[in-house]
Order: structure tokens, then sequence, then C-alpha cells
């Protein structure tokens, strides 16, 4: 029981250190691409859901204007298959045609 305990504590930790990551990434690449204000860093802090931060980092490269990488972060409902559509079918597809 404790050892199960220890592992999900890891697990969480884990997640939640790779989730800080990605917020330090992301505005870290737009504060240099565009340049950003407290309200729009503070509005990369408040995201909790990996799967946004990676959908936003995306467009980072994507995107023309940092306020679509923002906008990204406010489609909470945003269609969660779609984005793994993208991952896994697009993505890959797109690489080989260099």
């Amino acid at each position: 029981m404790l050892a199960e305990t220890i592992r999900e504590l890891r697990e969480e930790l884990m997640k939640e250190g790779e989730i800080n990551a990605k917020k330090r990434i992301l505005i870290k690449q737009l504060a240099i691409k565009y340049g950003l204000s407290e309200e729009e860093k503070d509005r990369i802090q408040s995201v909790q859901k990996l799967w946004m931060l990676d959908v936003a980092l995306d467009t980072v490269i994507t995107g023309e204007d940092k306020y679509g990488v923002l906008k990204k972060l406010n489609q909470d409902r945003i269609n969660i298959k779609t984005y793994f559509y993208i991952n896994a079918v697009v993505l890959p597809l797109s690489s080989r045609s260099g």
C-alpha cells in the first residue's frame, strides 16, 4: 500500500514538473519571438492541462502571431481527438515530405 502511494505521488510530481517545464518553454519562446505582457505570462502560468501546453507549443512554430498561440490556451473545449489525430497522423506525414 505504501509503495503504491509513493508511486502515485511520484507520477503526480513528474507530471507537475513536466507541466511547469512546458510553461517555462512556452513563455520563453513567446517572449523571444513576440514579447509578452505580465498578464499573458500569468495566463500561461494558469494552464494546468499538459495537452493544452503541447498545442500552444506546436502553434508557436506554425502560428503567425502570439495571439493565435494564446487563443489555443483559451480553447478549453478543444476536441482532444483532433489534437491526438494531428500529433499521431498529420505531423508524422508532414515530416516525410521534407
